[in-house]
């Protein structure tokens, strides 16, 4: 190699903008530019990641903070009036996790007709005649339920985001949170 060719590959100086002594060359390789824009392409995907994942967990939180205050709203009522509002909640759910909607038939009639997929929901700790009676006798009497009736719908509605993954799976249940 010809000290002409050494002189040629080894950077050169430039005049500083300011004036001062010039350093070497700053312009940057062509292999050097695909480098830094290939790491500031893989740094985007990492910020878009993060930020999808801090929206879906902020709409979760959301979706929970709602549920929290739902219930709360609905704990502060009268006896009567917390049955009267959560069973309605309760046929929705049951109506989201694949069992018929009630329609137009009466709530013991709805109870008796769709019975075994209910009892398959609900499983063998609530019994949701019961339940529908306690309603009827709320709504249509104007009675006051009693309190251990009472405590039975509030733990049912606490339980039924359990029954719901369970009998429509996880996957499915995820797709159904964010249904009212």
């Amino acid at each position: 190699m010809s000290a002409e060719q050494e002189e040629a590959s080894l950077p050169s100086e430039a005049p500083k903008e300011d004036g001062g002594d010039a350093g070497p060359e700053t312009a940057q390789t062509p292999v050097a530019a695909d480098a830094i824009r290939y790491f500031s392409r893989s740094r985007a995907w990492l910020y878009i990641a993060a930020t999808v994942l801090l929206a879906a967990l902020a709409a979760v939180l959301g979706r929970l903070a709602l549920r929290r205050r739902r219930l709360s709203k609905i704990l502060s009522m009268s006896a009567r009036e917390q049955v009267t509002a959560l069973y309605p909640t309760i046929l929705s759910a049951m109506e989201r996790c694949g069992l018929p909607p009630m329609n137009a038939a009466s709530p013991m009639e709805y109870c008796v007709s769709c019975q075994t997929r209910i009892r398959q929901f609900l499983g063998d700790h609530y019994d949701f005649a019961e339940l529908t009676r306690v309603f009827e006798r709320a709504f249509y009497g104007g009675l006051t339920p009693e309190e251990e009736e009472r405590t039975q719908y509030i733990e049912l509605c606490r339980c039924l985001p359990s029954l719901c993954r369970k009998s429509v799976g996880p996957l499915r249940y995820a797709a159904l949170f964010f249904r009212v």
